[in-house]
C-alpha cells in the first residue's frame, strides 16, 4: 500500500471521528434544551449517574400533581454523556 493511501485513510478516519463527535454533542445539546423541560419549561434536575459518567436529567414537574391528581408535566428525561453539554465548555 502506498504511503499516500495510508495517510488518506488516516485523515478520512480522523475527519469521520470529529464529525461524529460534533454531531453527537449537537444531538445531546438539543435534548438537554438548556436545562429546561420542552413540555412545561421547568428546570431539569440531575437525577442519577451511570458507571461511565453519563448523567440523567429529569423534569421534576412530572412528580407534582394538580388538583385532579394528574401530573403537571407528561414527563421528560435525557441522558447526557458529554461534559460540555451540561457543564459549559466549548460551544459547537
Amino acid at each position: 500500500m502506498s504511503p499516500y493511501v495510508a495517510i488518506g485513510i488516516l485523515v478520512g478516519f480522523i475527519i469521520f471521528m470529529v464529525v461524529g463527535i460534533t454531531q453527537a454533542i449537537k444531538h445531546e445539546r438539543k435534548a438537554f434544551n438548556g436545562g429546561k423541560c420542552p413540555h412545561c419549561g421547568s428546570d431539569l434536575k440531575w437525577y442519577d449517574s451511570d458507571s461511565q459518567g453519563g448523567r440523567l436529567w429529569m423534569c421534576p414537574s412530572h412528580y407534582m400533581k394538580d388538583e385532579r391528581g394528574e401530573p403537571l408535566c407528561p414527563g421528560y428525561s435525557c441522558w447526557i454523556s458529554y461534559n460540555r453539554v451540561d457543564h459549559g465548555g466549548l460551544i459547537i
